[in-house]
């Protein structure tokens, strides 16, 4: 048999139990459990990172023999039997919203234990399947298609295509952010067929990277030495309004001029907010 050697919260979080007559360590805070019993909740990445003790080997012994494992035979082991009982009901309060969305349940039955269901912050950068319920600000929603996470990549001169042709093609001007989602959708949409609406929400304005988008929609022309001469540059060349927060900038005082190393960055935060350190 092989065994493994793992956090009484590691447990928890996996929705499985802590038994009263499991082996711990002295503080109570690992267990000494077998491989098989928590085989299907391992991840590759867990599996990777976990030694496996042969029931006889040289090595459980010396560790079950060591001081963090192991009582005087005059000492009697400490059992906190409220401690375990609670144990026993918080794993199985955490099995229940690890595989509440195996059950099934109506929409009448899922409102009812709304609190077990995951929350829909929880699926990022995992699949989706349909009629899986998730809890978003208190509210339950089913999913009725299976939605997927998309990873692609999109480098500086492709970038800088997407915002010429998108707004050539569109007379809509993206910053550079927004530039690699509508790069990376299309690599997708051209790679799977996919049909469905897409909606990009561009995360900031296009003339707080008026250098690069400048770049970009000009061909690789730029007239102006510094960047508030290329917001206006790209005001001109596109007829968009810069928003008035960047187009009274080179005007304003310039409050902060203090350059400093790395390791003097507290230092220098410090004395900005007038804390002795």
């Amino acid at each position: 048999m092989v065994y493994v050697i793992v956090t009484v919260t590691w447990l928890i979080g996996h929705g499985l139990p802590v038994l009263a007559h499991q082996r711990k360590n002295k503080d109570g805070s690992k267990v000494l459990i077998g491989y098989e019993q928590i085989a299907p909740v391992l991840t590759q990445a867990d599996d990777e990172n976990l030694t496996k003790y042969y029931w006889d080997s040289q090595e459980l012994s010396e560790v079950l023999n060591s001081e963090e494992w192991s009582w005087e035979e005059e000492q009697e082991v400490p059992v906190d039997t409220n401690f375990n009982s609670f144990l026993i009901i918080a794993a199985g309060i955490s099995y229940a919203k690890l595989h509440i969305n195996e059950y099934n349940f109506d929409n009448a039955k899922a409102l009812q234990l709304k609190e077990l269901y995951p929350a829909w912050e929880s699926f990022f950068d995992k699949v989706i399947k349909v009629n899986t319920i998730v809890n978003y600000e208190g509210n339950l929603y089913r999913c009725i298609a299976e939605t997927s996470p998309v990873r692609d990549c999109c480098n500086d001169s492709r970038t800088k295509m997407t915002i010429r042709e998108t707004y050539n093609n569109t007379h809509y001007l993206c910053d550079t952010h927004t530039a690699v989602a509508v790069d990376v959708c299309k690599q997708y949409l051209l790679r799977t067929g996919d049909n469905t609406p897409v909606l990009i929400a561009s995360t900031a304005n296009p003339f707080k990277f008026s250098a690069s988008v400048l770049s970009a929609v000009g061909n690789g022309q730029v007239e102006s030495s510094d960047e508030f001469g290329m917001v206006q540059e790209l005001s001109s060349l596109t007829g968009e309004q810069v928003p008035p927060q960047l187009a009274g900038l080179a005007q304003k005082k310039q409050r902060f001029t203090k350059v400093c190393e790395r390791d003097e960055m507290k230092n220098v935060v410090y004395e900005m907010l007038g804390i002795e350190s």
